[in-house]
């Protein structure tokens, strides 16, 4: 029977520990509970959040269940924070299950809780046969209950991931010459206008389609999104012939879209001929984008950082690892989880190039293009092939304008074009025998206006009042500034409290008196405040 009770036991701690999560973690597990009535205050800690109340352990060891709207101000903006976290927690992003579904790759809960619960009777059985004493089979079963939780808490942290911006913003730093970067809850938002300016374009395409580079406003709400919760999806869609045909699967770190390697007829865009030396060419709206993974960014990006992010939230490195060591061995999606336990690409010289299958669950529409994405504008109709035409020049003309020279049965042909701040286009066709030009109108061009970071000037925006206090801080968070998440550090270097949604107040009741740390993470960086504790 001894064996039994302790089978019970353990099976319910498995529940209890597999299926929530500490409501107490990064938290005091007492603190002091105040009311709107006169009631006295209650001491205890917080075990359960309900839809209108919530469920305490008193000092004495006793539930007591509160309304919600009972308690004051300062305690439902606590309980607003708890729910918001452990929400976070708890959530796998649901996006279109018409391509993948949400649930996490591998073994899900409920079967790794079916294993456990098999094999324990199973342990139990050779007891009561005398094939194993006690003692093996307790520390049997308890060999398997640390293997399933640590198989859950492994599956958890491989299928749901929370990206920091900042981290994500680091990448992109070396080209914010020419867009811009900003953030949310969910999405990473990269602004640019499609050129590149760190290297030229067009030049050694043999399978040209016509198509010439046009600036484009990837800016505003027509903006390149990359998740910052990406969840990973239990059948990888293939990026292939069949899926992702038009628009972009990734982001460039220098604000180029990069596509399916094969175009929308089929081919494999490099096999081709229809990339220039940098893996990129133009789209039938003149839309310039890469086809392949764009290793030569390396030239201007740090070994150890991506030089992409995938549309499903997941970064794209070169021939090294996030911690700088060469690249592992890559598995059937041309990644691998790294030393952090977060999925990540890599971009190689032979197919597939970048992504083999998206592993992060992404929404594909009736178009076979991953949403949402930002979108080319054409300002002519699309051109078509023209076999034999090799290019062999492209320059600028200033920041207006453009010649391409190819030659074709050689000779020696070139297209002169050029765009003023109205939005008209005019084409001239020069061949050896004249020239043809053609006019148009389309969008205007569109200057990325770069966000300057001056945290100086930020921090001395942001007031916290009383500071010094014993109870509630006041936070007076300025406009502009794109608050996502607030950390409070003890003067330990712990993380006691942390919220990602702006609160317009911090209570401080039932933490110790001493210095914290208040981190306000932003999208102009971050902003670090001093914080004292009566």
């Amino acid at each position: 029977m001894k064996l039994l009770r302790l089978l019970f036991v353990l099976m319910m701690a498995t529940s209890y520990h597999l299926l929530a999560h500490d409501l107490h973690s990064g938290e005091l597990a007492l603190r002091e509970w105040h009311f709107r009535t006169s009631k006295a205050p209650v001491n205890g800690s917080l075990l359960l959040i309900k839809s209108n109340s919530i469920v305490l352990e008193t000092s004495s060891g006793k539930t007591l269940e509160v309304a919600i709207q009972d308690l004051s101000a300062s305690d439902q903006t606590f309980i607003e924070h708890r729910a918001i976290t452990i929400a976070h927690l708890n959530q796998y992003n649901q996006a279109s299950v018409s391509v993948v579904n949400a649930q996490p790759a591998g073994l899900n809960v409920g079967s790794m809780l079916l294993i456990f619960v098999g094999l324990a009777m199973v342990f139990a059985l050779l007891y009561y046969r005398q094939v194993l004493t006690e003692r093996l089979a307790v520390g049997f079963i308890g060999i398997s209950l640390l293997t399933l939780v640590f198989g859950f808490r492994t599956a958890v942290n491989k299928a749901h991931s929370t990206t920091n911006p900042l981290t994500v913003d680091t990448a992109f730093t070396p080209f914010k010459d020419h867009l811009n970067t900003r953030w949310d809850n969910t999405y990473f938002y990269v602004e640019s206008n499609g050129i590149p300016t760190t290297h030229n374009m067009m030049v050694g395409i043999t399978g040209w389609q016509q198509q010439v580079p046009i600036s484009q406003c990837y800016i505003g709400a027509n903006v390149w999104s990359i998740p910052l919760n990406p969840v990973v999806a239990s059948n990888p869609v293939p990026v292939n012939q069949n899926h992702f045909l038009r628009g972009a699967v990734a982001v460039a770190v220098n604000g180029i879209p990069i596509f399916n390697p094969y175009t929308n007829t089929g081919v494999d865009a490099l096999l081709d001929g229809q990339l220039d030396q940098w893996g990129g060419h133009c789209g039938r709206a003149d839309d310039y984008h890469y086809h392949i993974a764009p290793l030569h960014l390396y030239s201007k990006q740090t070994a150890s950082q991506p030089i992409a992010y995938a549309l499903d939230g997941f970064a794209v490195y070169g021939a090294n690892e996030p911690n700088g060591q060469a690249m592992t061995a890559l598995d059937g999606n041309h990644g691998h989880y790294g030393s952090n336990g977060v999925y990540h690409y890599h971009g190689t010289s032979t197919a597939p190039y970048m992504i083999g299958n998206m592993v992060g669950v992404v929404t594909e529409d009736t178009t076979k293009q991953i949403i949402p994405q930002a979108a080319a504008k054409p300002i002519r109709p699309a051109g078509t092939p023209l076999k034999g035409a090799v290019i062999t020049n492209f320059a600028s003309k200033g920041s207006m304008g453009y010649v391409l020279t190819y030659t074709l049965n050689s000779q020696t042909y070139q297209v002169d074009y050029n765009w003023d701040n109205t939005g008209k286009y005019t084409f001239n066709f020069i061949s050896p025998t004249g020239t043809t030009t053609s006019n148009y109108t389309g969008s205007q061009p569109c200057p990325i206006n770069n966000v300057s970071v001056d945290n100086a000037f930020w921090n001395q925006m942001v007031q916290l009042y009383p500071n010094p206090s014993t109870d509630l801080v006041k936070l007076q968070i300025p406009s502009g500034l794109n608050v996502y998440k607030l950390t409070l550090i003890s003067a330990q270097g712990q993380t006691v409290w942390e919220s990602l949604q702006v609160a317009n107040e911090l209570s401080l009741k039932g933490y110790e008196s001493g210095m914290y740390t208040l981190i306000i993470t932003t999208n102009k960086g971050p902003i670090t405040k001093a914080l004292t504790k009566l």
